[in-house]
């Protein structure tokens, strides 16, 4: 579906019980209203994990980044993360011990809080011998931690990017051409265009909204 397609389709959404005037919406709020909503949808089917929705986002799933290490620490590695990164899906990592090389370690993610607890704990800190590894993001960082059996070789991320947001040629001209369109399944482009009424009706104090919004989390 065009970014046209999807602005037409929410037009006549927000006009469909309309009785005596016709409601407008210029394509400059339409595309920040539709941006916003695209990623609260993505944000609420990361968050329920029900399989046949997290299937409408294979679009944006990135899988085994290779990621760049900034810098090593006495006890972890720190990662650079993808500019476009949304939200993490998966992560391994491939760590050296004297002739074994390269070995593949599952990593599991831990909270800041938890670490010491973790790290000091022998059946959860890093491990080469049942190929563990803990992990947590701080300060747009990835950091890894290690032990002084093993080295850290290199990290592979699978993760959600951002998606393609709707932009204007002329963003400075509300009614400018679209440059820019969806990339997602009409299906899932259609519960976005619910979600994207029923912000409009809320903002304009409309009872409407709603319904519009109970559509929008529900499959067609």
């Amino acid at each position: 579906m065009t970014a046209n397609q999807t602005y037409e389709r929410f037009i006549i959404k927000i006009n469909g019980n309309a009785t005596t005037e016709q409601l407008s919406c210029d394509k400059g709020r339409f595309a920040n209203i539709y941006n916003n909503q695209q990623n609260r949808m993505i944000e609420y089917i990361l968050e329920k994990r029900f399989e046949d929705d997290i299937r409408y986002l294979q679009k944006i799933l990135v899988d085994d980044k290779k990621l760049i290490s900034s810098s090593v620490h006495l006890n972890h590695v720190d990662f650079k993360l993808p500019k476009d990164l949304f939200d993490h899906s998966n992560l391994y990592c491939l760590v050296s011990k004297g002739e074994c090389q390269k070995q593949r370690v599952s990593c599991f993610e831990i909270k800041d809080d938890d670490r010491n607890n973790i790290l000091e704990n022998e059946m959860l800190n890093p491990s080469f011998k049942y190929r563990e590894a803990p992990y947590h993001f701080s300060s747009d960082k990835l950091k890894i931690y290690t032990a002084d059996e093993f080295t850290i070789d290199s990290a592979y991320l699978s993760y959600y990017r951002y998606p393609q947001q709707i932009k204007l040629v002329n963003p400075e001209n509300p009614e400018s051409d679209f440059l820019s369109h969806p990339e997602f399944d009409d299906k899932l482009i259609n519960r976005i265009i619910d979600a994207c009424v029923s912000e409009f009706f809320l903002n304009g104090n409309n009872e409407k909204f709603q319904a519009e919004k109970i559509n929008s989390v529900q499959k067609p």
